[in-house]
């Protein structure tokens, strides 16, 4: 009985950790952005709290009338499709650019439909020749030591290795939105860490009682 109620406050605890570490390092696929086309308009669905979401695959997207255009935060187009779009919601699937910064959409005539900035936590570079916590890994512009030839999407999950130490190229760090994002994540680690550690005590307690 010991051994059963240890094993569970381990799997417990590893669960906890490993939820802690994945919701914020993995790197979403593709972000999901919900629009309503209606009287041949189209909006934000803003009406759901979650318009921007992220799937490990994207939505079915038709062919059609409507052009998207996908920019970074130097404004290029680094993605450019023609779709459609039918009456109410529909699911616009962009890939998990790591310098994704705007989307637009427009008629064959170039006409500007629509437009959405993405917000800072769906960007992990900022391509300003800083390397910044969170950019060792995946943003070569900013970091001379990231490898990753796939850039600006993410590369693959098995080709991701531990970098060396980055020298210091500013005195002090700058606390822009992405720094904010990856102490966040940070706090989140060492907070499932303790909780761990505070479940197995618990648990090696509980059983010298018995």
């Amino acid at each position: 009985m010991r051994i059963k109620f240890l094993a569970l406050i381990i799997a417990l605890s590893f669960l906890i950790t490993n939820d802690s570490f994945a919701s914020f390092t993995d790197t979403p696929e593709y972000w999901i952005l919900k629009v309503k086309f209606e009287n041949n308009r189209i909006t934000l669905n803003d009406s759901d709290p979650a318009f921007l979401d992220f799937w490990d695959s994207p939505p079915l997207m038709s062919s059609g009338n409507f052009n998207l255009e996908i920019l970074d935060i130097s404004n290029r187009v680094v993605e450019k499709k023609s779709f459609g779009l039918s009456e109410g919601e529909n699911l616009i699937g962009i890939p998990s650019y790591l310098n994704l910064q705007k989307l637009i959409i427009a008629d064959t005539n170039g006409t500007i439909l629509f437009f959405y900035d993405f917000p800072f936590y769906a960007r992990t570079c900022n391509e300003n020749n800083k390397c910044e916590d969170g950019e060792e890994n995946l943003c070569p512009l900013d970091c001379k030591y990231a490898d990753n030839s796939n850039y600006p999407l993410t590369p693959n999950k098995n080709e991701i290795q531990k970098n060396p130490p980055q020298p210091l190229e500013t005195p002090m760090a700058t606390l822009t939105p992405e720094t904010i994002k990856n102490q966040f994540k940070n706090y989140l680690i060492v907070l499932g860490v303790g909780i761990t550690f505070l479940l197995i005590i618990f648990g090696i307690i509980y059983l010298k009682k018995r």
